[in-house]
């Protein structure tokens, strides 16, 4: 447990399917820097969404509006996570 309380972690806030807003909770203890991106679910780059070094714990909000309805894939990814969480868009 200790290990995984050392890493970067992102969980999804808002409820799914989104309609406006996509909310996240990123919890960021090594201060990492993270890409967050928006991928279709055939693996094609949609948008890039995030790129930085949040702070410890932020919630992020990110709009939606420019994407079409359907199922996306938002990857996070540092040093130290490479993680993948499904997320449908319904307009």
């Amino acid at each position: 447990k200790e290990q995984n309380q050392n890493k970067t972690e992102m969980s999804l806030v808002s409820s799914n399917p989104v309609r406006e807003n996509l909310i996240l909770a990123i919890k960021n203890p090594q201060q990492e820097k993270i890409s967050l991106d928006v991928f279709s679910p055939d693996g094609k780059l949609v948008s890039p969404l995030f790129s930085g070094t949040p702070a410890l714990s932020q919630t992020l909000n990110l709009s939606t509006e420019s994407l079409a309805a359907g199922v996306y894939l938002l990857r996070l990814q540092s040093n130290s996570v490479d993680k993948t969480l499904r997320f449908v868009v319904a307009k």
